[in-house]
């Protein structure tokens, strides 16, 4: 359960919902929501309800979902949440007079979107009707993307709230009356995952192996296969599987993770003809020179320099927190969160899709595999390991403060992230200043990497603009030493410009508007090859 109390506002619901004037030609239709305290066949009695906290709902889905996503490989918890942030944006948009779902359908949304009374009661139904729906969107949610016992954890809580979590459970033809508040969340989980099935990621592994399917591998004719064998560098500038280990005594070497998704994963907001448009020249490296970089910035480790390359290390963790400061400072609806925070993990998705692209075209070693190669025989200034603090070590057994991840070093995808991430915010705020400083808090001893030893004593981090955030950032992966420093700024380069594509699209969806560019719902499995490849 991690920095729950960071998401939690992104999630809540209350009943001030606030969009544009409506400048759609379409009708809009709406249905008679049914299933509480009426005469429905399964209708739910409200008086038996505990007060429905949905915040605390929120909280409990994202504990789960949390511990669930942050033991997966980055891109594939991008995925992930896009995805579950998607489903909380099409249920809230049913509840909106015109806004439409994340594929911009106008007629599906004409049959699920939720009609208001006039009465006082009527609007208290009508927004009891929204937190129940929500509620069993996230039980769905965690039903039919979990495991068994997290699914058992989540029913508890629905049913300690009054509502009944066996519904649609052993017979789903219980869900097919869209009206009911479980029949629209089954609706909604139903179409994320339809989307999941064709959307080129192979999430089910179906796509390679029909028996035995292992999730997300490379399921194209010509999958990706390393230059370069883990054992064996013929190339010394191309990506070398690294040898890791659980620190129990299993060593393994890494597989490139999700190898395909930038030529075969779908966009969203992006057409294909704008993805393939952006590209990257080589960097050209003097890797003799870059590897001097990295231990040089080795050397340098202190206690404020490590805790920011653990900070941003996970992207998950780090920009949310960052992110709910400047919300809790604003007075916005729950509505205007929930939209504008799939806006930022579409535009994350998308960014995702791009780099993995550019990381597999141009397939360039990674800072640790250049100090095995050059370093030999060689002796440096450097950080020698966890609690080791820095000395002079063979160049050949240096590694990098953190993990280095499964996939080619060029270009930064952290880089990229936190470009998307600083372009967003700087689009809803409208300035790069931020009213007041962002902070981050580690007690001393806090660290994951030197437990018990760093920081030394209780340390503040701080940043004055956003763009400060994305300069910590893209530098905590030099100083983190799993990155090469023409990476950064092309990382940054690459992804510049799609937070406001993505937001764009999204505004269009609240307003009712179909985006400029959105991939359909109903679109087949996409091609092998997106892109041409470099020459």
């Amino acid at each position: 359960m991690v920095n729950l109390a960071a998401f939690l506002t992104l999630f809540a619901i209350t009943p001030s919902l606030a969009v544009t004037p409506d400048s759609n030609p379409h009708d809009r239709g709406c249905i008679t929501p049914t299933g509480i305290d009426d005469e429905t066949p399964g209708a739910l009695s409200s008086a038996n309800f505990q007060p429905l906290d949905v915040d605390n709902i929120i909280n409990f889905t994202i504990a789960l979902q949390g511990s669930r996503i942050l033991s997966r490989e980055t891109p594939i918890q991008f995925q992930l949440i896009n995805s579950a942030s998607g489903t909380f944006y099409a249920v809230l948009a049913s509840y909106e007079p015109k806004a439409l779902d994340p594929w911009g359908r106008v007629e599906v949304m004409n049959r699920r979107r939720r009609c208001k009374g006039s009465s006082s009661a009527d609007e208290a139904l009508f927004h009891l009707h929204r937190s129940v729906t929500m509620a069993y969107n996230s039980l769905y949610l965690i039903r039919r993307y979990t495991t068994p016992d997290l699914d058992t954890i989540m029913s508890a809580e629905i049913d300690r709230l009054g509502l009944d979590s066996t519904k649609c459970k052993n017979d789903p033809s219980e869900c097919d009356d869209n009206s009911t508040p479980w029949g629209l969340a089954y609706a909604v989980i139903n179409d994320t995952l339809s989307w999941f099935s064709r959307d080129g990621w192979n999430k089910a592994g179906k796509l390679a192996r029909e028996f035995n399917p292992r999730p997300y591998q490379d399921w194209r004719d010509e999958p990706y296969h390393p230059v370069n064998p883990p054992w064996d560098v013929t190339d010394k500038t191309r990506w070398t599987p690294l040898l890791e280990d659980n620190k129990l005594g299993y060593l393994f070497h890494q597989t490139h993770v999700v190898s395909h998704i930038g030529q075969t994963g779908k966009t969203m907001y992006v057409s294909n003809e704008e993805h393939c448009r952006r590209t990257l020249e080589d960097p050209k490296y003097d890797l003799q020179k870059e590897l001097n970089l990295a231990l040089e910035r080795s050397s340098r480790l202190d206690d404020k320099s490590k805790m920011e390359i653990e900070y941003f290390d996970s992207k998950v963790t780090s920009l949310p927190p960052l992110l709910d400061q400047y919300w809790n400072s604003k007075n916005v609806s729950a509505f205007e969160r929930r939209y504008e925070n799939y806006a930022l993990n579409s535009a994350i998705y998308e960014a995702t899709l791009l780099s993995w692209r550019l990381k597999i075209e141009h397939d360039l070693i990674r800072p640790t595999t250049v100090a095995q190669q050059y370093g030999v025989g060689k002796v440096a200034k450097a950080f020698a390991g966890p609690g080791a603090g820095i000395q002079d070590i063979p160049v050949d057994q240096w590694e990098p403060y953190i993990r280095t991840m499964p996939h080619s070093e060029f270009p930064s995808g952290s880089s990229c992230f936190c470009e998307v991430f600083r372009e967003y915010v700087t689009l809803v705020s409208g300035k790069d200043d931020v009213d007041v400083p962002l902070v981050a808090k580690f007690a001393a001893g806090s660290s994951k990497v030197e437990p018990g030893i760093t920081p030394s004593e209780p340390i503040t981090l701080s940043w004055s603009k956003w763009s400060d955030v994305y300069e910590a950032c893209a530098q905590s992966r030099l100083n983190g030493g799993v990155h090469f420093s023409a990476s950064i700024p092309a990382g940054r380069d690459l992804c510049s410009g799609l937070a406001k594509t993505a937001r764009e699209a999204v505004l269009d969806l609240v307003n009712g508007r179909v985006p400029k560019h959105v991939t359909p719902f109903d679109s087949p499995l996409p091609s092998q090859k997106r892109c041409k490849q470099r020459a």
